[in-house]
């Protein structure tokens, strides 16, 4: 509702796996007295609820598939594959154009209008350090000459994950045979339903509040 729009490019959707584990860890949490959200974006996060992510039609919608193949025929869009950004080009403050890289090569590419920089979380603030944007005392040990001083990437943080696997007991496992596995495939394939569709692990997320234990937030 509210908190999710629904005429954007980039399609979200449930990963619609069929799991037997999955049903197996909802009832043990369920068990412990957590609730089941529909929405983890909504109003209370304390709980767990079915996994969701870039998908469309059981497959996973990249941005790449979203935004730049339905535009690739462009003429005013060019695409280079397999190149390497290493600076923003910054001229009297004003951003110029961009070095890269592909392969052993080195070019140079300048802006008639401007430079939007969006290489994500991690690569957004390297380029900008790289450009001589960042903290001095950080730009100054890689001898890079200072163009403005801002805590670029400071704020930086990383989550723990913890992997761990789940064996069904030998007398509960149930063999796929060849014939078996080869329906799953066509079901995939021909209707996107199916054992195939899902992420490699049981698509669900859970937040727990370890201090206190009657959070909804």
């Amino acid at each position: 509702d509210r908190y999710h729009g629904n005429k954007g490019e980039l399609y979200i959707d449930g990963f619609n796996s069929i799991e037997t584990i999955k049903t197996v860890v909802f009832e043990a949490i369920f068990d412990k007295g957590y609730v089941e959200h529909m929405d983890i974006n909504a109003d209370e996060h304390i709980g767990f609820v079915q996994g969701q992510g870039t998908i469309q039609n059981g497959e996973r919608h990249s941005t790449a598939k979203a935004f730049l193949v339905p535009v690739m025929e462009r003429e005013n869009l060019h695409i280079i594959k397999n190149a390497f950004v290493t600076k923003v080009i910054i001229e009297k403050n004003e951003a110029k154009g961009i070095m890269l890289e592909i392969g052993n090569e080195k070019l140079k590419v300048m802006a008639r209008k401007e430079v939007i920089l969006s290489a994500g979380t991690v690569n957004s603030p390297i380029i900008l350090m790289h450009s001589g944007i960042g903290k001095a005392e950080e730009l100054k040990k890689f001898d890079i000459p200072l163009i403005k001083d801002l805590p670029v990437g400071e704020n930086l943080q990383d989550h723990v994950m913890v992997l761990y696997n789940f064996k069904y007991h030998k007398t509960k496992a149930y063999p796929q045979s060849p014939k078996e596995e080869s329906d799953n495939l066509f079901s995939f394939l021909k209707h996107r339903v199916g054992k195939f569709i899902g992420t490699g692990c049981s698509d669900m997320l859970g937040f727990i509040n370890t201090t206190q234990k009657d959070a909804k937030y």
